[in-house]
């Protein structure tokens, strides 16, 4: 993640909860109910993080 954080300019904490704590945030609900996530979450996570790192197709990491 630090290589991450020092290739985007973005802090070591943003990192992480973009690619840690939001994919846990949206797939925990449904595991705790022992459900499975929906088909959409990778794309949503996907979506979320991006748009929180100011990341695009074009310019990601």
């Amino acid at each position: 993640m630090q290589t991450i954080a020092a290739r985007t300019g973005h802090p070591h904490d943003h990192i992480t909860f973009a690619l840690i704590d939001l994919p846990l945030a949206v797939v925990r609900p449904h595991l705790l109910q022992d459900k499975t996530p929906p088909a959409r979450a990778t794309e949503l996570v996907t979506e979320l993080a991006e748009s929180l790192l100011a990341i695009t197709r074009s310019n990601g990491a």
